[in-house]
């Protein structure tokens, strides 16, 4: 939600993503200067930035802030916080890749190494699908096959995979059918 967050402000502002930070939990008490001077306190490996606008939100009661810095963002470099009045604010940003493009990189590679995805796939914290036997994330949408089962996609369609488990198998819940 956060990164979402992220990415509309920057897209309304007109600033890349890539440039931009969102700092969450800064009270409402702290002053400009006083923000000013934790971010630079902070942020100074990652060079110039500026304060393109704060926004008070109800639900955490505190204010966020989008940062723009002169470049793209050093993941390397990105604090997870920053110290500042009223304790730790969090700073977020938009990952290079979606975790999709990730396992699709991962797979692409592991198919190319000879191994099969199916072996490396509870390894990577993967679930089988009850419909098809695929794996998907946990939490993901469940593929076509599993949308049409009685119950729908619920969380009882989601099974981890554990080794010796016959990829004939489907699962629903707990039990598996053949």
């Amino acid at each position: 939600m956060a990164v979402t967050m992220l990415q509309d402000w920057c897209r309304w502002m007109g600033v890349s993503v890539r440039r931009g930070l969102l700092i969450l939990g800064v009270p409402e008490v702290c002053d400009e200067a006083a923000l000013q001077e934790a971010l630079e306190a902070t942020l100074w490996p990652m060079g110039h930035f500026a304060v393109l606008g704060k926004v008070f939100r109800e639900k955490d009661n505190a204010t966020a802030a989008l940062v723009e810095l002169d470049g793209e963002v050093n993941y390397a470099l990105v604090p997870r916080e920053i110290s500042g009045i009223g304790g730790p604010w969090t700073v977020v940003f938009v990952p290079r890749c979606s975790g999709q493009e990730v396992l699709g990189r991962v797979f692409h590679f592991l198919e190319q190494q000879g191994q099969m995805v199916e072996s490396m796939a509870g390894t990577l914290g993967l679930v089988e699908c009850a419909g098809s036997g695929r794996s998907h994330t946990p939490g993901g949408e469940p593929c076509q096959d599993c949308a049409g089962l009685p119950g729908g996609p619920d969380p009882g369609v989601w099974r981890k995979r554990v080794p010796g488990d016959s990829p004939g198998e489907v699962f629903h819940g707990s039990a598996a059918v053949r």
